[in-house]
């Protein structure tokens, strides 16, 4: 049967081993796998043709014919074909002819940009010269529907009879390299920059096989490779400035295996770099920040589920070719036997079958002797494959192999568990491949593609496969939200529950699971909000209620759950997992006034106050060297985060007094991203009439790693006020993640002369009244109940408190936090009196505690607005501060590691 539905008797099925037509000399067939395929089927090469009626064979497939024909003929037009693609002066290539990857292109940038953005004329001439170096890689290396690697020679460096074959330096997954350098860029990018890196990552191998910097300075593949991107800009109408910055970039891109480096982290190398193609410093400084992109992303396979498989197509392309070792052993293997390999399960077959052979003879420009001692026992290709496999295995380890650049948008050392789990299992392959003899290549290769599977459908944190598209979803009305869906207070723990059950009951996309029980026995329960189908993507934790008294995240954490009912798209690119962090300590704070929308009064708002004492806290009683024996409740939320392994982390905190300000736990690669971030968090603050507190109580002794933003040491928080603790978000932070503690004050409170207050008398006022009232009581009465032990603790705080103003001087934030401590021991201290006096009213000496309790509560509340002036915030506020900051950083960072 012909491709156009015609039988013909001429024209034989023949059963090799593929299925071609044959007729004398001519074939219908390319004669090998497709991709995905056992065999390339006669509609597949029709499908590829170019032309209407009489269609022509894609210029893909000549190619690779020509490739397979080891004749001067078909090499020689090989040649020509090679020559007219990678030359600096023909007209660019017909839009039909680059047709398809135009559309990919196009809808790449469409997931992030407008149709009128699109189509900026300069945008779409920058698409079409994209196109181009993707259709050129394409072609010359190899072609994502072909599916064969093409050779990879230049006459000066690498030899054409040796067959080095472009296993991973090819045009086949080009599509998400160009993603990938889009999303590195940000949300926020320029589309005319985030198309500059387009093309630069396009085109950034386009010559290839001349070698690297070290071996070939006047003629690397690198700088060819941007002379070439050069010269096809200015073709293209771009100007000179643009064409110079995009040269940079590839060039940039330049590796130096000897140190692991590209040269955009090499700063002898960026300053040659900028005076060859003669940069400005407006030049420099966007040439600088694409180059980190493209850079980046060069090697983003590193940190992505398939870095095993990857490390076996670079290992047998170095083996074969000069850019790796004069050795080439595979390559003069390969040429003994006249065989020809043309994916990778072809050359890992061949290993698999001449494993034992060495290559004797070496013809090349090194002495004999020079070519021992490159490889002094003329190691076997097995051995030589198993060398360079290990060798992959310590550069994809974060902590031994390859540094990303300096300002990668995905950290330094990309997703750091994905790659300690990626050369955790390189290894074990090798060390299997070098134990037994009868383990093949193409089994361990095997096993890579069934460890990439797994990874995909188990991934590692903030890894998975979907597609983040910047929606308006992510940026909503979070006022009017928390207004419609929440109302004017936060929602009791009952109220919480409900919504928990209604989103898992009415929902397709919810479930709900009880993670544990608490230490009074309450059981534990967490609303998972899972992507459609079952897809496995990243996971975020939204931790509600982590102290008693610190209900605004419950409102934001409604808001949320509302939101993501009606948004389930967002959904596609996360699962987000609620959970309260402390039900039995919750239970124990009076709900928000019925009616907060006037001035509310301190006094009465501490008199159904309630903290957990902080040896209590299951936020700050995760296992540490300091403290090896967590609560219940934190060992239930520790098996939660150890299953989910999150990406983010919130603990939706509120304090009672001052501005906004975040606490971040995460490793180094988080550093640059925190800073980012603490930037968004402010201007979300503005947007919601919120001031950012430079300072805090809370802060004492942190690093400050941007405006308001605060990052707790690794192993707990070791400051005056806290101790030795390790906290739930430095917990979930082990896995990889980020962990934040997003505050919002329920008062806002203006700038306060400290000065003008006696800040060192004050705390100590407060501390001898409270320790006054205590002594008095009988002992018999000090019942160490929830509400004397939650006291005691805040007394405990004040003098810490004391101490610190005694060594350090009174800082700026003092005297809100006297304040803030004095009223809630005060408030602490009414209600156990009040416990007390209702349980034994014959005992005098409660009665008048009780009463004198409250005048001081009374006072010392009075005494509080008159110097810090505090304006209760309406709840759409606070609460949808935090809900702008949940979506905010959610997006961000998905964009960041999606890649």
């Amino acid at each position: 049967m012909l491709p156009d539905g015609r039988r013909t008797s001429r024209w034989p099925r023949r059963q090799l081993d593929y299925p071609v037509l044959e007729h004398g000399l001519f074939r219908v067939s390319v004669g090998v796998r497709g991709v995905g395929q056992d065999t390339v089927s006669h509609a597949d090469l029709l499908s590829r043709a170019w032309g209407g009626s009489n269609p022509v064979a894609s210029l893909a497939d000549v190619v690779s014919w020509n490739q397979q024909q080891d004749r001067p003929g078909p090499a020689d037009t090989w040649d020509w074909i090679k020559q007219q693609l990678l030359s600096s002066t023909r007209p660019p290539l017909d839009d039909a002819l680059i047709a398809r990857e135009i559309a990919e292109i196009t809808e790449i940038l469409a997931a992030q940009y407008t149709p009128e953005q699109l189509a900026d004329p300069q945008v779409k001439r920058g698409i079409a010269l994209a196109a181009e170096g993707m259709f050129v890689s394409r072609v010359v290396y190899g072609h994502p529907e072909v599916g064969r690697a093409n050779r990879l020679h230049d006459d000066a460096f690498e030899k054409r009879e040796l067959g080095v074959r472009a296993f991973f330096h090819n045009g086949m997954d080009m599509a998400a390299g160009l993603r990938n350098a889009m999303n590195a860029m940000g949300p926020d990018a320029d589309i005319h920059e985030v198309v500059l890196a387009m093309i630069a990552d396009a085109w950034s191998d386009s010559m290839y096989g001349g070698g690297r910097y070290r071996d070939n300075p006047g003629g690397y593949d690198e700088l060819k490779s941007a002379q070439l991107l050069h010269d096809r800009a200015l073709l293209y109408g771009f100007s000179s400035s643009q064409a110079r910055i995009m040269a940079f970039v590839v060039n940039a891109t330049g590796f130096d295996q000897g140190t692991g480096t590209q040269m955009i982290a090499s700063a002898d190398a960026v300053a040659r770099l900028r005076v060859h193609w003669d940069l400005d410093d407006r030049e420099f400084e966007v040439a600088q920040r694409i180059a980190v992109t493209v850079a980046g992303t060069d090697l983003q396979g590193l940190s992505e589920a398939h870095n095993v498989a990857s490390s076996f197509l670079i290992g047998v392309e170095d083996i074969m070719s000069r850019r790796h070792s004069e050795h080439r052993i595979l390559g003069r293997v390969l040429a003994k036997t006249g065989i020809q390999v043309n994916t990778i399960e072809d050359a890992l077959r061949f290993v698999d079958m001449y494993g034992a052979l060495r290559p004797d003879e070496y013809d090349g420009p090194l002495t004999q002797e020079e070519y021992r001692a490159l490889a002094p026992d003329n190691r076997t290709l097995r051995e030589a494959l198993i060398d360079r496999l290990e060798r992959n295995a310590g550069f994809v380890d974060p902590e031994t192999g390859y540094r990303y650049p300096p300002g990668w948008r995905f950290g330094e050392r990309g997703n750091v568990e994905m790659r300690r789990r990626g050369a955790d299992e390189l290894r074990r392959i090798c060390a299997r491949l070098r134990a037994d003899p009868t383990y093949r290549f193409a089994d361990a290769y095997a096993d890579a593609l069934a460890f990439a599977a797994e990874v995909e459908a188990h991934p590692a944190p903030h890894i998975g496969p979907a597609v983040v598209s910047p929606s308006a979803a992510w940026t909503p009305d979070s006022a009017d939200l928390v207004r419609r869906l929440v109302g004017k207070r936060p929602p009791t723990l009952d109220e919480l529950r409900s919504a928990f059950d209604a989103a898992a009951r009415d929902s397709d996309l919810a479930s709900l699971a009880v993670i544990g029980r608490s230490s009074e026995g309450t059981p534990m329960s967490m609303l998972s909000m899972n992507g459609r189908g079952g897809r496995t993507v990243p996971n975020i934790v939204i931790g509600i209620r982590p102290h008693a008294n610190e209900s605004v995240g419950d409102a934001a954490a409604l808001a949320l759950i509302g939101h993501l009912r009606a948004h389930p798209e967002l959904l596609t690119a996360t699962s987000y997992h609620f959970v309260v962090i402390d039900p039995d300590a919750a239970a124990l704070a009076a709900p928000w006034p019925a009616d907060p929308t006037g001035p509310v009064n301190l006094a009465e708002h501490h008199r159904g106050f309630y903290r957990q004492p902080l040896a209590e806290q299951p936020e700050w009683s995760f296992e540490s060297p300091w403290f090896p024996l967590p609560n219940a409740t934190s060992a239930a939320l520790a098996r939660m985060y150890d299953r989910t392994r999150p990406m983010l982390a919130f603990a939706q905190h509120n304090a009672q007094l001052g501005g906004v300000f975040t606490l971040f736990s995460g490793d180094d690669r988080w550093l640059p991203d925190m800073e980012r971030y603490a930037h968004t968090l402010g201007r979300i603050a503005d947007r919601h009439g919120l001031a950012v507190a430079e300072s805090h109580g809370d802060t004492v002794g942190l690093e400050q790693v941007g405006p308001g933003a605060f990052r707790e040491p690794r192993y707990g928080v070791t400051t005056s006020l806290h101790g030795g603790r390790f906290s739930s978000s430095d917990y979930a932070s082990r896995f990889g993640g980020l962990g934040l503690q997003l505050e919002v004050g329920e008062w806002s409170t203006p700038d306060v002369d400290t000065a003008a207050v006696d800040v060192r008398g004050l705390v100590d006022r407060r501390i001898d009244t409270l320790a006054r009232i205590v002594r008095r009581l009988p002992p018999a009465e000090m019942v160490w109940n929830p509400h004397a032990r939650a006291a005691a603790d805040q007394i405990h705080i004040l003098r810490k408190v004391s101490a610190a103003i005694d060594d350090h001087g009174v800082a700026d934030f003092h005297l809100r936090t006297v304040h803030t401590f004095a009223l809630r021991a005060a408030g602490l201290m009414v209600q156990f009196l009040d416990q007390r006096r209702d349980a034994r009213p014959h005992v005098p000496l409660l009665n008048i505690a009780a009463r004198a309790m409250h005048d001081h509560l009374t006072d010392w509340s009075q005494e509080a607005a008159q110097h810090l002036r505090p304006a209760w915030v309406p709840l759409a506020q606070t609460a949808g501060y935090q809900l702008d900051g949940i979506l905010a950083i959610s997006l961000a960072t998905l964009l960041r590691e999606r890649g």
